[in-house]
């Protein structure tokens, strides 16, 4: 029986072949409307000059808010897995081992991903990451999103690796709306802006919780319980102030977790998570009209404190233990960066300077054991002396510049440019591209993209102590790519085709090798030689309905000289066949969408194929009140994500048990209004 999801990647690979073809007999309406707007699009994450996304110099995918309303998304993390490329293999707990999978490359906590907040980074210094404490991201004040698949290290430095999420803020809508659903879902939230002469002040806030999906079978080292909940509910708010060329931003996030699977246990009323994220940003423009300089000054501080049962009453070297060993990882991060950027006026050439500053002012435990000599306190003690924390007391410096020039002439655009990044602990990289586009006013587009990209290694990775996680390895270099792409785009009256070809070599892995006391280093090894297609398909065959799919196949996916047999090896993670689908329909005041993604087996879990649904429905009362329904996971189907490192433990078979379920059905029905 022929599954759904290869149903489709079959039914893809077809229209393209059939498309390419029917490219070649039929005459387009240059000037028809619908091919004005697709080749319109403006981004400004590629190149950081606006520009159509024809000629934009990357492959990149673009949601605006209309259709994040009409597919019902309100956070991120159900966003990724409809971006052509990418997967989201990772739920909102930490102790799953997030893994955000970009072609082919999973890579935990999103660190192979740089996340921009209207062009500034939010990825935190100590995994190096952003979903460490960008837990469901939310898009309730996002006008859009445009995502770059494969290196852009060139412009914006370490961790943009697989790919660039930049979220870019609606700053001029007035939105409230309130939702409620199953298992005690609710959300309230508001965005406002006002203008005073030259002052305009927009605000945004949201609140949302949930008491939790309860999930069976699942696996539990201590054997106590076989299901778990994952109970959760959040705060998000952000505050922007303008005045002339003057900008100041305010952004707070914070995320409540309880039970489901922390630091890879289960312990229903022991574990929980708590994240918090706080970012401020003062930016100026100044200079003439023809070479205006931005100028910004930002502080990023996070807060990470998971709390979970490590070993049970009785467990060596607890035998005599009066109770089990429960503790707490209390960390907090925080970076300043300088940084200017200034562009000539018709975006011939751009370039930046770039400097930050990072430390770990707290990387403490709070546990019932001393955590040096494992000795009984009796009750949860903050262990915050020098001597106890989890990572070494070492700050990060960063320099960087970068360069960028294009030139077009007629239907053609070069862009090259380089950017070196120097560290105070892990010396400097240069990260060059080149990019070659040709965007004629006709159906067809190509362009051939080379770059290189590096994530330097977190201070974890470099720092950690052995306090139950890995231990660091100050002798760390950056994780290195080089990336080959080609891309043709057709386009008709109706109609928007892509396909990439990408070639990936990456040097210098990172990975968990064990030791001979039982511990495990991190270090560098081997390499990964990978290479696939991508397929983009958007049709608009009438006002009313909008299709939207895609495929990605990784044709080779192979990692070399691999020391140990327990490393990370990055093809066991990945599926080599995935992709997604968006129909929407609109009559009147009816919308109805239909979204999903798909993906073949995951080899080292079972039950890691998966065949995912959902359904929004919106009714529009009027252009100020609309009433919207969402079901997710339409058919309640099963499948799993990998746990990676030690996994969930062992079981009595001696078999390393990898698999975390995944969420079920569940539905939601929210009111907007308009002021």
């Amino acid at each position: 029986m022929v599954r759904s999801g290869e149903f489709v990647f079959n039914l893809l690979w077809f229209v393209l072949a059939s498309s390419l073809c029917f490219a070649q007999a039929q005459e387009t309406d240059i000037g028809s409307l619908s091919l004005e707007e697709l080749l319109a699009v403006e981004v400004t994450t590629t190149s950081r000059n606006p520009e159509p996304i024809q000629r934009a110099p990357g492959s990149i995918t673009v949601f605006n808010r209309k259709e994040l309303d009409q597919m019902g998304i309100s956070n991120l993390t159900e966003l990724l897995s409809l971006v052509t490329g990418v997967q989201a293999l990772f739920e909102p707990q930490e102790g799953r081992t997030n893994l955000l999978l970009g072609r082919g490359t999973p890579e935990s906590y999103g660190q192979g991903f740089l996340l921009l907040l209207d062009g500034e980074r939010l990825n935190e210094n100590y995994t190096g990451g952003f979903s460490l404490t960008n837990r469901m991201v939310t898009l309730s004040n996002v006008k859009r999103v445009e995502i770059i698949r494969g290196p852009a290290s060139a412009l914006y430095g370490s961790n943009a690796f697989s790919g660039v999420i930049n979220l870019i803020s609606d700053v001029q809508t007035k939105r409230n709306w309130l939702g409620l659903g199953a298992d005690g879902f609710y959300r309230l939230g508001t965005t406002h802006s006002e203008s005073f002469g030259d002052w305009h002040v927009a605000l945004f806030g949201e609140v949302f919780g949930e008491e939790g999906q309860t999930y069976h079978h699942v696996f539990d080292r201590f054997g106590l319980q076989d299901h778990t909940q994952d109970p959760h509910r959040g705060t998000d708010a952000q505050v922007r102030v303008s005045y002339q060329k003057a900008q100041l931003t305010l952004r707070h996030s914070d995320r409540h977790f309880e039970d489901f699977i922390v630091l890879g246990r289960v312990a229903d009323g022991t574990n929980k998570e708590f994240t918090r994220e706080q970012f401020a940003r003062f930016s100026y423009q100044f200079g003439s009209d023809d070479l205006p300089i931005n100028l910004a000054i930002s502080q990023h501080g996070l807060t990470w404190k998971p709390f979970a049962r490590l070993v049970q009453q009785g467990e060596s070297p607890f035998d005599a233990a009066p109770w089990d060993l429960g503790a707490t990882l209390n960390l907090r991060c925080q970076a300043i960066s300088l940084n200017t950027h200034w562009a000539s006026k018709w975006g011939l050439w751009n370039a930046g300077l770039i400097g930050e500053w990072t430390q770990i002012p707290k990387a403490s435990s709070l546990s019932n054991y001393d955590p040096i000599d494992l000795t009984y306190v009796g009750h949860l003690t903050d262990f915050n002396d020098p001597i106890y924390r989890f990572v070494e007391d070492q700050d990060r410096s960063l320099y960087g510049l970068y360069f960028q020039n294009q030139k077009q002439w007629r239907d053609w655009t070069s862009t090259l440019g380089a950017r070196y990044d120097h560290y105070n602990d892990i010396g400097g990289h240069v990260s060059p591209r080149m990019a070659l586009v040709y965007a004629p006013k006709s159906p067809f587009g190509l362009k051939i993209l080379w770059g290189q990209a590096f994530r330097a290694p977190g201070l974890g990775d470099l720092y950690d102590r052995d306090a139950g996680t890995t231990i660091g390895n100050p002798d760390l270099d950056p994780i290195q790519s080089e990336t080959w792409e080609m891309s043709t785009i057709w386009t008709s009256t109706h109609s928007r085709l892509s396909t990439t070809g990408f070639l990936v070599k990456i040097d210098h892995l990172l990975s968990d090798i064990p030791l001979p006391n039982g511990g495990t280093l991190i270090t560098n090894v081997g390499e990964n030689h990978s290479n696939g297609l991508e397929l983009e398909w958007t049709w608009l065959p009438s006002e009313m309905w909008l299709f939207r799919l895609s495929a990605t196949a990784i044709l080779h996916n192979e990692s070399r000289h691999i020391p140990s047999e327990s490393a990370f090896v990055a093809e066991d993670y990945a599926p080599d066949r995935y992709g997604s689908w968006v129909i929407n329909w609109q009559q009147s005041a009816w919308n109805i969408n239909l979204n999903g993604y798909w993906r073949n087996d995951i080899p080292i879990i079972q039950h890691g194929r998966a065949e995912h649904l959902n359904a929004a429905v919106k009714y529009q009362f009027n252009p100020k009140c609309s009433l919207r329904f969402r079901l997710d996971n339409v058919f309640d189907t099963q499948h799993a994500i990998p746990a990676r490192g030690s996994g969930l433990g062992v079981d009595a078979d001696g078999n390393r048990m990898r698999n975390v379920p995944t969420r079920g059905r569940s539905w939601s029905l929210t009111f907007v209004w308009s002021l």
